[in-house]
């Protein structure tokens, strides 16, 4: 167990390294287990705590605020004369890709196939439920099916 520092500074380092913000340090009464010094040295600072990351920013009051005030030139501006069918690309009227779309013919042939899938499955469901329900009599009627 290391005890903080009397040098404020060195207390103040130690103190945002440790990253308390739920509390203040008390510097003549907290310290820090050894576990949480690289190769457990006190010199070397409180470095092991993991769960969060050092922010060392500098004082906002000596960071130097530049304003720079950069003149805007006038600018020319261009003035034309634009007519809407003159930016309208020129493409052949039958030249877009519908081949998403069904034809007709296309349409009525699938939907008989899909009406001839409904009946086909129909069929099945029907056929299934005709049949008899197994039963523990079924079971027990046989010799083969007991062991």
């Amino acid at each position: 167990m290391f005890r903080f520092s009397t040098n404020t500074t060195l207390a103040r380092r130690w103190e945002k390294l440790c990253r308390r913000k739920d509390r203040s340090i008390n510097a003549s009464s907290d310290r820090i287990c050894s576990c949480h010094f690289k190769d457990g040295v006190k010199d070397n600072g409180p470095t092991i705590f993991s769960w969060s990351s050092v922010f060392d920013f500098e004082d906002p009051n000596k960071i130097s605020r530049r304003t720079v005030k950069a003149e805007a030139a006038p600018q020319e501006m261009c003035v034309s004369t634009l007519d809407v069918n003159d930016c309208a690309p020129q493409l052949p009227p039958h030249s877009h890709d519908h081949s998403y779309q069904l034809t007709f013919e296309r349409m009525i042939e699938e939907h008989k196939n899909l009406k001839l899938q409904v009946k086909e499955l129909t069929d099945r469901i029907q056929a299934m439920s005709l049949k008899r329900a197994f039963t523990l009599e079924d079971i027990i009627g046989d010799e083969r099916k007991v062991c």
